[in-house]
């Protein structure tokens, strides 16, 4: 994961975002300088908000545990079982990178960060090593059993 402790203090923000409501990320003053709320993604019990810097770097930061639907997961986790949330977020990745190489033939994935707390950061965690991709995450559960 990052090494920037301003990294790591930036995606912390944007993973706390994750939990808010469309029309509190849609408020630019509730988003972090520099960044803008682009989508969030409900799928219930799953969700993820994606955010974008003026540079053009991305980060997906995935919601963590927010009741009893997601106590299955969080099972899983601990257990070491694939749950239906792990491949919402791995869906959710290949989508933004395709989507951007899609409008930008140049995207390099190195420009997409991920985030989580919790659940969220166990969601985090997985599809950082299956896309070999940067981020941060906040108290996540221990996925190593599963990736």
């Amino acid at each position: 994961m990052t090494t920037s402790i301003q990294t790591d203090a930036l995606l912390s923000q944007l993973a706390t975002l994750a939990y808010k409501d469309q029309s509190f990320l849609n408020n630019p003053a509730n988003i972090p300088s520099g960044w803008k709320f682009e989508k969030l993604v409900e799928e219930c019990p799953f969700a993820a908000a994606i955010f974008r810097d003026t540079s053009g770097q991305i980060a997906i930061a995935f919601r963590g545990t927010n009741g009893l639907s997601d106590v299955p997961a969080d099972g899983n986790i601990l257990t070491g079982g694939w749950h239906s949330q792990f491949q919402e977020g791995m869906n959710l990745v290949q989508q933004v990178l395709r989507d951007e190489l899609k409008d930008n033939l140049q995207f390099d994935k190195s420009q997409l960060l991920v985030t989580g707390h919790s659940l969220g950061g166990a969601i985090a965690q997985i599809v950082a090593q299956a896309y070999v991709l940067d981020g941060s995450t906040i108290d996540p559960g221990a996925a190593k059993r599963i990736v």
